[in-house]
């Protein structure tokens, strides 16, 4: 049997995604039982600035929210070099993490197609009140796409992923391309593209056109016509 393997609180499980700069795994509060979703960052990717900078704007823009449509952060921390060697390389040691709401129905991208109007406009509408409060203080999500909207047990929508947020109290430009297409559907760093293509909104591929609650709404009406259609409008 192996050794359990705690962050904070949380007992850590099995891996449920896994991406290039993360792993998320499911975890147990040891002591009330809830279940969360803990994103471990792999260290390699924090080598930059850039990715630094936008995982504290991540962290800081999550734990800022209190909305019944936005996931919550529940914890936060680093692995320690003892905690690192002990797991046997399923966590990396200095590699930073933090513990969220678990939900556990899936996303858009994966659920059946909306049966009706009326159960696409309730999601369209809990997600304009999502952005509204992330609009109000903390920042432009700018990577809305079915694969960041969580669905709840009662069919309720939840927006996830802060990666790519703007956040209204940094006053540091981010790097944007001149209208390259980007390798990969969703890149960050110095010279490239940030967001979705297929999603992102005009001011996302131009220096001179400023990124701004505008740009969110753009991609919603890019998902809101997919919802309807069953296909992107471009």
């Amino acid at each position: 049997m192996h050794e359990a393997l705690y962050l904070g609180p949380f007992e850590l499980g099995e891996v449920i995604q896994s991406g290039g700069m993360a792993k998320i795994h499911r975890g147990v509060h040891r002591y009330s039982g809830e279940l969360a979703a803990i994103k471990v960052i792999k260290p390699d990717q924090l080598s930059s600035t850039n990715r630094r900078r936008a995982l504290r704007r991540e962290i800081q823009t999550i734990a800022g929210l209190d909305h019944p449509h936005i996931v919550r952060l529940y914890d936060l921390g680093e692995v320690d070099e003892a905690l690192g060697a002990r797991s046997q390389g399923v966590l990396p040691a200095n590699a930073p993490w933090y513990a969220m709401e678990f939900v556990n129905s899936g996303s858009l991208l994966e659920a059946p197609p909306p049966k009706s109007w009326s159960q696409v406009k309730r999601w369209m509408l809990e997600l304009l009140d999502a952005l509204a409060h992330a609009h109000a203080g903390a920042g432009i999500h700018r990577d809305l796409k079915p694969e960041n909207l969580l669905l709840r047990e009662d069919g309720r929508v939840c927006l996830t992923d802060f990666g790519l947020v703007k956040s209204f109290a940094s006053d540091q430009p981010d790097a944007q391309t001149n209208g390259e297409l980007p390798k990969d559907s969703s890149v960050t760093g110095s010279g490239t593209f940030l967001g979705t293509p297929r999603y992102g909104a005009p001011e996302q591929w131009r220096k001179d056109m400023k990124i701004g609650p505008t740009t969110d709404i753009y991609s919603f009406g890019v998902l809101f016509f997919e919802m309807l259609c069953g296909r992107r409008p471009f």
